[in-house]
């Protein structure tokens, strides 16, 4: 009995709303069609300009974290040089897949968050990093600028000229992965310990995560057309 009296109530309620819009049509033609226009007229004031001030905030250009000179020497001069600071890891690292770039040349580098750049540390693949990442990362959030991913040799570099790294501080390098002898892939990092020491050392991108807070990318200008 109870259950018939609500439906019967429901469906009074509903009759008389249907009349009540009818009659509203009837006098005024118009009166539901310039409602609808307001919701979209306040849609297109409000949420469009705001998402793109939004957009217009969040692209930047970066003052370069480091400027380093690269290239011109060859593996083993440059695995010479650093092997005196060089972990276990990194030693295996340098002789698996190390490669040096003959041309000499001045190169810009940036440390970023891994939160800038949309990741997290230990739920994000590695993988994630690469060429095709940098480039939509650097359009999205980059005016005249564009980040890439490093050279194996600019880790080495960066640890004989950083010389007045802090103390306890390391940072890893967004780089392709290189390959030991036992199919496990690798990237380097620099750091400095308690005692002051300088060290380089690597670690295995098992199970291919990013652990690490910040991440090392090149940094090169690019001409405001090539970015559109």
């Amino acid at each position: 009995m109870n259950i018939m009296l609500g439906f019967t109530l429901v469906a009074c309620i509903g009759i008389v709303a249907l009349a009540c819009c009818y009659r509203i049509n009837r006098n005024d033609p118009d009166f539901f069609r310039s409602l609808g226009s307001i919701f979209k007229r306040q849609k297109i004031e409000y949420v469009r300009p705001f998402s793109v001030a939004v957009r217009d905030y969040e692209r930047r250009r970066f003052t370069p974290s480091f400027s380093l000179t690269v290239g011109g020497r060859s593996p083993h001069d440059l695995a010479r040089a650093v092997w005196p600071v060089a972990h276990d890891y990194a030693r295996v690292c340098m002789v698996c897949g190390f490669k040096t770039s003959p041309e000499v040349q001045r190169i810009d580098f940036v440390q970023i968050a891994t939160s800038d750049l949309g990741l997290s540390v230990g739920n994000s693949s590695w993988s994630t990093l690469n060429d095709e990442f940098c480039l939509r990362w650097s359009k999205e959030n980059l005016s005249g600028q564009e980040i890439g991913l490093c050279e194996s040799e600019d880790a080495l570099q960066l640890r004989l000229q950083y010389r007045d790294q802090p103390v306890e501080q390391c940072i890893g390098f967004a780089m392709k992965p290189i390959i030991t002898g036992g199919n496990y892939p690798m990237a380097f990092w620099i750091g400095r310990g308690l005692s002051g020491r300088r060290f380089l050392t690597a670690r295995t991108l098992v199970p291919y995560m990013i652990h690490s807070h910040s991440l090392i990318f090149r940094l090169r200008e690019v001409s405001t057309m090539s970015v559109q």
